[in-house]
């Protein structure tokens, strides 16, 4: 099969450079690994950087759709160059176009990357969440929630501007950081002292969730993931997987996981990252449609203690997609396989159809 790696890396193929900028990359090195890892699948692999010109290049790149799957595809490693839910800008395209690709459709990027939206739709699908509440402005009182709070940007990823504030003028503080800094709105919500997990969750109908994931975070005067540490540039933090714990909580987290990536309408694979407080009950913080694929990543970690080496995991990405877009084939087509699998060919079906 043709492959075509979307990615970006700089903003040369941009008109116009406005709004918030993207500071999320993949490196260079994941970019060749997962090449790397087609190609030793037996696929066709080509590089396209996703700016104004993907469209014309997939076209090239690509194969028509056949009426039976996808013998071509884009593998989304696309984070976005600009603007607002930067993860959805690469899926539209690709769907304006018709052309296939890996991960979520923009619905489901964007429901994952606002946080807010998404834990509205946690509360209304009885997935338990901190208590939290959205600031626009410095000097909204403080309601619904208790301190210690951890203070976030709205619609950002990877932990950016993340911090865990005590008091009010620390919050006021952390709010106009956010603002000044991201042009959005904050999010605090109610810390919970305790345990850091994720599940990790590959395919569709059904996903299936990898073994619960524990970060240990070896700070024991800061208990949360951050920037630095997802880079190395902090502390160590050690990966733990399978998650020493019971094994009915461990059933119960990859359960609610996959609620929780059904909930927000995510495809193909995803990382849902979770608090347990101090008696092991869980808080679903986020959802991260776009779960990295560094090999550093806990989701490669996760589905290496699943039973799959990188290349394994980044061939079957593809194998997931494929197959729910031959799921989703339009109903002519079924019914043409259909009756194609019974010896009436398309033309007759064709023909049927019209006098019918």
């Amino acid at each position: 099969m043709k492959v075509a790696v979307v990615y970006n890396r700089d903003k040369k193929g941009i008109i116009n450079v406005f709004g918030m900028q993207n500071r999320e990359w993949y490196p260079e090195e994941t970019i060749q690994r997962v090449v790397q890892a087609l190609k030793n699948g037996g696929h066709e692999v080509e590089l396209i950087p996703a700016d104004r010109f993907v469209l014309s290049k997939l076209k090239k790149a690509l194969p028509k759709l056949s009426r039976r799957r996808p013998n071509g595809i884009a593998l989304n490693l696309a984070l976005g160059i600009q603007g607002k839910c930067r993860y959805t800008h690469l899926p539209a395209m690709l769907e304006v176009a018709g052309i296939p690709y890996t991960g979520s459709c923009p619905l489901g990027h964007i429901l994952a990357l606002d946080k807010v939206v998404a834990k509205q739709i946690f509360m209304a699908s009885g997935i338990p969440t901190p208590n939290y509440q959205v600031f626009s402005h410095i000097d909204q009182p403080v309601q619904y929630i208790k301190f210690p709070v951890i203070v976030k940007p709205r619609g950002e990823a990877a932990s950016f501007g993340l911090k865990v504030v005590f008091d009010e003028r620390s919050l006021k503080d952390a709010v106009a950081q956010i603002l000044e800094e991201f042009h959005q709105p904050a999010l605090a919500e109610e810390f919970i002292e305790g345990r850091e997990v994720n599940v990790s969750i590959l395919g569709n109908n059904p996903p299936v969730p990898f073994p619960v994931l524990e970060l240990i975070l070896n700070d024991t005067e800061n208990h949360i993931y951050t920037l630095e540490d997802k880079f190395g540039k902090h502390r160590k933090v050690k990966k733990v997987c399978p998650a020493k714990l019971p094994k009915e909580t461990s059933l119960f987290l990859q359960k609610l996981a996959i609620r929780t990536f059904d909930a927000l309408n995510v495809y193909d694979y995803g990382r849902i990252d979770i608090r347990l407080d101090e008696f092991n009950q869980p808080h679903v913080l986020e959802m991260n449609s776009m779960a990295s694929i560094n090999p550093a990543s806990s989701f490669v970690y996760s589905a290496e203690k699943a039973g799959y080496d990188y290349d394994q995991l980044i061939n079957k990405i593809v194998e997931v997609s494929v197959l729910r877009y031959a799921r989703e084939a339009p109903e002519f087509f079924r019914e043409e396989r259909a009756n194609s699998e019974t010896g009436e060919n398309a033309e007759s079906f064709a023909d049927r159809k019209e006098m019918s």
